[in-house]
């Protein structure tokens, strides 16, 4: 008995079974296919047998039952996050911010809110996707270091920081690792940024900043560069310090 070469099935054709030729016909005659079918939906007996077909009572419930079922009410949900509705949405936020600030500051929906995110289940998945992204996404990871280095340091200073942390560095995420990425060494590298191999450093550091104008001028992102993390270490708060291999080569 012969089989189907492909899956083993009942042989039908050219070595193969009915599904397996029937699928290798419609790849290599797909055109041929689409092309027929066009001009068989543009007769005008096959157009008007279709909108009487539309009219009558029998297409309606057999569309009903469609879309009383399960997959079908899913799939709706799932084009709520089309484009469409996100700019819809988005729109509806920025026209009703004030609306809606004053609602989440009611005590009963901050209250509501804040028992919903003290969860330890919504903290450990919070937590688990945070995690993920530091490793993983490196603007989420240049973020969130000079946004934690920011704020702790203006901290320690007794500081209020009054403005967003890329407003004070003076530039966004993607074009400060543009101007980070081009003043890598011949070695180094992002992934070595995400292991925390390499450090985001301040040439001038922020130690020696006395006033709150000194602290806005440091954090700019021109004062920025990368440093292995045994050079950041061992430069510490120095405004002097320079590699060794610069020292080398100047001493050679």
């Amino acid at each position: 008995m012969k089989m189907c070469r492909i899956c083993g099935g009942e042989h039908h054709s050219k070595g193969m079974c009915r599904k397996c030729y029937n699928k290798q016909y419609y790849n290599s005659h797909h055109e041929e296919i689409l092309q027929q079918k066009k001009e068989y939906d543009s007769r005008p007996k096959v157009v008007e047998r279709r909108k009487k077909y539309h009219r009558s009572d029998g297409y309606k419930k057999v569309k009903k039952k469609y879309e009383n079922k399960l997959e079908v009410k899913l799939m709706r949900k799932t084009r709520q996050s089309s484009k469409k509705y996100v700019n819809y949405y988005a729109n509806y936020r920025e026209k009703n911010r004030y609306e809606l600030r004053g609602y989440h500051q009611e005590p009963k929906n901050k209250n509501r809110r804040k028992g919903l995110n003290s969860t330890s289940e919504f903290k450990n998945r919070r937590n688990t996707l945070r995690r993920y992204k530091m490793k993983n996404d490196i603007i989420f990871n240049l973020s969130c270091k000079m946004r934690c280095r920011t704020r702790c340091f203006l901290r320690t200073k007794n500081m209020q920081k009054n403005n967003k942390t890329f407003k004070i560095i003076g530039c966004t995420p993607q074009e400060l690792k543009i101007y980070i990425e081009k003043q890598f060494l011949s070695d180094m590298s992002w992934v070595n940024v995400l292991n925390g191999k390499i450090h985001i450093d301040h040439i001038i550091p922020l130690s020696s900043a006395k006033t709150e104008a000194d602290v806005y001028r440091l954090c700019h992102y021109t004062n920025l560069q990368p440093l292995w993390a045994e050079d950041n270490i061992s430069k510490n708060c120095s405004l002097d310090w320079v590699r060794e291999e610069i020292e080398q080569t100047i001493t050679v």
